[in-house]
């Protein structure tokens, strides 16, 4: 149904009264316009119930500085940066825990202790017993690697010896096929 415009201004209350009485007529014989009056009645009523608001001066678009996010949203929102931040408070909390709980040391009485002339005695004993157990270690480490290069010369000897030997050996094996060698040749003449 196409909407009247005089039922409109009548629900406006834009008409004067011979419109007004016009259109009364005419809802109470048309059903289907009664009912648009209803509605359009209704309608008016829930927009006039809303409260008086001025309009925005000016439209805000989504890249206006309006919509960013402040530092602090910024901020939440970036898991680097917080975890940064967090493991930097809690560094921060053991170091202050650290350094204001650290125990005071106790100081007790010292009794009276040896004098100077006692300390630098204790300390050239101790110093002359200790450059007698290097003494004696150095000795022992001596007597050891002498040993040892004695054990390694005997071998080595031993090995020479024993190459030597098998040198003669071989030269006399050679000396005697050479003098049955000769001893042939010669004999046979």
């Amino acid at each position: 149904m196409n909407p009247n415009p005089d039922v409109h201004a009548y629900v406006l209350g834009e008409l004067n009264e011979a419109g007004r009485k016009a259109v009364e007529q005419q809802l109470g014989a048309d059903p289907e316009a009664a009912a648009e009056a209803a509605r359009l009645e209704m309608v008016t009523r829930a927009l006039r119930s809303l409260p008086d608001e001025e309009p925005p001066r000016r439209i805000a678009f989504v890249s206006d500085k309006v919509f960013e996010p402040n530092w602090w949203q910024r901020f939440w929102n970036s898991a680097p940066k917080l975890g940064f931040t967090a493991a930097a408070m809690l560094s921060a909390a053991i170091l202050s825990h650290a350094m204001l709980t650290r125990p005071q040391p106790s100081v007790t009485p010292v009794a009276a202790g040896p004098s100077s002339a006692e300390i630098r005695a204790m300390v050239n004993a101790a110093v002359s017993e200790a450059k007698l157990q290097q003494r004696d270690e150095s000795a022992r480490l001596v007597a050891a690697a002498l040993r040892d290069a004695e054990r390694r010369f005997a071998k080595e000897r031993d090995a020479d010896r024993a190459a030597m030997e098998e040198t003669l050996v071989v030269l006399r094996k050679q000396v005697a096929r050479f003098y049955v060698a000769s001893n042939d040749l010669g004999g046979s003449r």
